[in-house]
């Protein structure tokens, strides 16, 4: 069966999932050292532009000299907080409700820098996004009126 994103999970993948978990925080001990409580497995939704297939993305953080604390660091910009839907919550939840995400609601921010906003670029040729502060956008169409009437 294929599993586009989240929306697809059902109940029947729970074990699946939880052996995934099991599977990679394994490796990652046995491999690198890497505690548990120092791993970030999450999936996007929407995933992107690119990827249109559930997909986990595994992050550990090292020593403060390590390359992959860079990337430990990402997982705190507001932007990205909202589409990330971290592996242990997704279990959590079909385990209480085995179609939770049939009927759920999703909610989300798409930075201007998101590639989900490509199309919206090409076809306006600039952002109907504007900068508020501290990573706030407010989407307003008067920014693209009439970008494409040139």
């Amino acid at each position: 069966r294929y599993i586009c994103c989240p929306r697809d999970l059902r109940g029947e993948d729970l074990p699946m999932l939880e052996q995934f978990q099991t599977d990679v925080l394994k490796f990652l001990k046995a491999n690198y050292l890497v505690d548990e409580d120092r791993v970030s497995i999450f999936a996007h939704y929407p995933a992107s532009a690119r990827y249109s297939t559930l997909h986990f993305h595994i992050i550990f953080e090292g020593t403060e000299a390590s390359k992959y604390t860079k990337f430990a660091r990402k997982l705190e910009r507001p932007h990205q907080l909202s589409r990330q839907f971290a592996l242990t919550k997704l279990i959590e939840l079909l385990k209480a409700d085995p179609k939770h995400f049939e009927t759920c609601t999703l909610s989300y921010f798409l930075g201007d820098k998101a590639d989900l906003m490509d199309p919206v670029y090409a076809f306006y040729g600039c952002s109907p996004h504007r900068y508020v502060r501290d990573f706030t956008f407010h989407w307003d169409p008067s920014a693209v009126a009439g970008a494409s009437d040139d």
